[in-house]
């Protein structure tokens, strides 16, 4: 399946130590130039300016308006990196997610939580994997409301961390049309899914 990656406001302001700077790079090196694709804040330059992309897109806040470059997307593998999760990162994930629903097609989605910057008010570099890590062991009933797809007793405590962390990205998608892997791990399968979503921790 040809892949693509996102690459959602590479600006030092949401990353002040730059310790998500190398794993970004890292992970756009992986893409030939013409697959990258780069969410830019109007306001912001681009702290990975070496690093080449093949489209370049005006976003405040990770929207992303160019259907027919969205429809390009689907019956690919897309990677979307970048800041912040819950906000601008999930907003270039819910166009994807919602041109895949228009479209009819499958696609699939897979997202690197050490390159994505989680939510803090400092914007200190802190990734979705390093809160993932420094989580307390989620309780089941929390992740009750997932459904009846998967049997979150069944699962081990770092899956468990990751999808209460990543609630908001697994839930749009839970259905009998999708399907989920964490860490390389199945934790429901459909061979006629429409969705794939792979999250990865380091």
């Amino acid at each position: 399946m040809e892949k693509k990656l996102i690459i959602v406001h590479p600006h030092g302001v949401y990353d002040t130590t730059h310790k998500i700077l190398p794993r970004i790079i890292q992970l756009a090196l992986q893409f030939d130039a013409q697959d990258r694709i780069a969410l830019l804040h109007p306001k912001y330059k681009s702290y990975i300016p070496d690093i080449e992309v093949g489209k370049q897109l005006s976003s405040w806040l990770g929207e992303m308006t160019d259907d027919a470059l969205l429809e390009k997307l689907i019956e690919k593998e897309v990677t979307i990196t970048g800041h912040t999760a819950n906000l601008c990162h999930r907003s270039a994930y819910m166009a994807v997610i919602r041109t895949q629903r228009r479209c009819g097609k499958r696609v699939s989605i897979r997202l690197h939580t050490e390159t994505i910057a989680a939510y803090k008010c400092n914007d200190d570099g802190t990734s979705v994997s390093d809160t993932i890590e420094s989580m307390h062991d989620a309780d089941s009933e929390w992740l009750d409301s997932l459904g009846a797809l998967l049997n979150p007793r069944s699962l081990e405590p770092r899956q468990k961390r990751t999808l209460l962390r990543m609630m908001e990205y697994v839930r749009p998608v839970m259905s009998d049309s999708s399907e989920l892997s964490i860490d390389g791990q199945w934790l429901y399968r459909n061979p006629n899914a429409a969705i794939t979503l792979s999250i990865q921790n380091p």
